[in-house]
């Protein structure tokens, strides 16, 4: 998710610090959501990766996290995914902004 996995990996222990099992879960969902509504910003342009490092609405304990690569760009499959995130979100408007630029 984050394109430097690694800092996320070491932070992972800080993140959940203290959290019950379900607390945890409901943590890793907030993340995981997160990253998929701030690639949608970027992707579509809403954004700037460096502009949403600054908004306190795009991170979760400090952490910013996104679901795609911020240097190369989604792929087709990282599009792909974000769609049927957002299908089973039901946000469909999202979905066809989406799907558009799959198939452009």
């Amino acid at each position: 998710m984050d394109h430097n996995e690694d800092n996320f990996d070491d932070m992972d222990g800080a993140l959940f610090d203290g959290l019950s099992e379900i607390e945890q879960m409901e943590r890793e969902e907030e993340l995981i959501a997160l990253a998929f509504n701030n690639s949608y910003s970027i992707i579509t342009k809403e954004v700037t990766f460096d502009e949403l490092l600054i908004r306190n609405d795009s991170t979760v304990e400090g952490v910013t996290t996104v679901a795609h690569d911020i240097e190369d760009g989604p792929t087709k499959a990282d599009l792909e995914n974000i769609i049927i995130f957002f299908q089973e979100r039901e946000e469909y408007e999202k979905c066809a902004v989406l799907h558009k630029m799959l198939h452009a």
